[in-house]
């Protein structure tokens, strides 16, 4: 969306100032290329719900990965931005807001669980879970193995705002 609002106003902009000398040219890329950085850079927010007990272990910090088969919706997210996570089944419980720390990618959660396990982070990222195979039991719960290996999976690093 980001992309079509910036070719947008560089088609305008480029219309209002055709007939213009190369400075106005120049002036124009140099602006141009100072939108595209603020547009790109501008953290976003996303919105997420959480099962329970997921979503206590991650309000709380226990859980500071979130697993999450790789959509459109989450191949955006990157550094920086933000996730606001909502109870799947308690619309009344509040909401708390996230940063994302980074993002690591895997073709599955298997991959995923089983790295993280090398490197003592699988209380990171399935609290109260010991081994890898009960995790992948978990995800498969939420995600088909065939999605899995089709889209790929990443985990989302959060840290508190």
């Amino acid at each position: 969306m980001k992309w079509l609002i910036s070719m947008i106003i560089m088609a305008v902009i480029y219309w209002l100032f055709k007939d213009v000398s190369i400075l106005y040219l120049a002036i124009f890329v140099i602006g141009m290329q100072l939108l595209t950085k603020w547009i790109y850079n501008t953290p976003l927010t996303y919105d997420m719900t959480l099962n329970h007990p997921w979503f206590d272990f991650t309000e709380r910090g226990d859980k500071i990965f979130e697993g999450r088969c790789r959509t459109n919706k989450i191949n955006g997210i990157r550094k920086g931005d933000f996730i606001i996570f909502a109870h799947y089944t308690d619309p009344y419980r509040l909401t708390f807001k996230k940063k994302v720390k980074g993002v690591q990618y895997y073709r599955t959660f298997r991959e995923a669980l089983e790295f993280h396990h090398r490197m003592g982070q699988l209380q990171k990222v399935l609290p109260g879970v010991i081994t890898v195979d009960e995790g992948v039991q978990i995800y498969h719960t939420y995600v088909s193995q065939p999605t899995q290996e089709r889209d790929g999976v990443c985990l989302i690093e959060l840290q508190n705002v």
